[in-house]
């Protein structure tokens, strides 16, 4: 049953991850928006184009086909070119000015570089297919790297909602964009939460399709990150008006 719910839930993610992206994207191509650029794109690296090859990857290699570690490692370097371009995001918008924003961000492409480029080599050495499984100090890097992305992106996100509060109360900020950036943060907090649990399981060396408390860290974050992405830049009409509604 949690199995299948996890499945729903990952599909739901990557339908709302590639929704938002093209319509981002496409924003960006009209605009010219240098946060719509980064964010479209790396959205649609990560979630529409990443995740889908590594579902496959994962299938092939439990099959122990020989594609499955060149599919995996396909994922893993498309999925931090993504990555990178989200970084940048949360750089050139929330602290462009910032020495220490810019060197951290320019770590994490050092990071991401680096851990493809492990992933890249095992998948060309790697005897079994199913080896490839075994978690790396690359793959293991590859997802800290994106947890400390949603850390802080997440909290400039709550930062810069807390800051457009303030100024609402005196008529001075837009509340569906104060929403946004609180949905933005929740949604960087779920994406935490359904990265930690298997790469958990994976450090334990359990299978966490088999283990029910991942399969629901999992389920509840990848559920909740769909719906909020949604509500975050695809919002219904009448979600628009609760939030005008609820600011007046």
């Amino acid at each position: 049953m949690l199995e299948s719910i996890a499945g729903i839930s990952t599909l739901l993610f990557i339908l709302a991850g590639g929704a938002v992206s093209v319509r981002l994207t496409a924003l960006a191509w009209r605009t010219g928006g240098f946060a719509e650029w980064m964010l479209g794109p790396g959205l649609f690296l990560v979630v529409g184009a990443g995740y889908p090859i590594l579902i496959t990857g994962q299938q092939l290699t439990l099959g122990d086909h020989a594609m499955g570690p060149l599919t995996l490692t396909t994922a893993l370097v498309v999925m931090s070119v993504g990555w990178g371009l989200v970084w940048t995001f949360t750089w050139r918008v929330f602290r462009p000015e910032e020495a220490w924003a810019r060197a951290l961000a320019l770590v994490s492409y050092l990071v991401l570089a680096i851990t493809a480029a492990e992933g890249v080599h095992r998948a060309l050495t790697i005897g079994e297919p199913r080896d490839i499984l075994i978690p790396s100090w690359g793959a293991i890097g590859h997802q800290l790297n994106a947890m400390a992305l949603f850390s802080w992106t997440g909290f400039e996100a709550f930062r810069y909602q807390a800051l457009l509060r303030k100024r609402l109360a005196l008529g001075l900020a837009n509340p569906v964009v104060a929403n946004r950036f609180f949905l933005w943060g929740v949604v960087s907090i779920f994406s935490i939460i359904s990265m930690a649990g298997p790469l958990i399981a994976g450090l334990m060396g359990v299978d966490f399709m088999a283990n029910p408390y991942v399969l629901l860290s999992v389920s509840v974050g990848g559920l909740t990150t769909a719906v909020t992405l949604y509500l975050a830049f695809l919002p219904p009409k009448a979600y628009l008006r609760r939030i005008e509604r609820s600011s007046s």
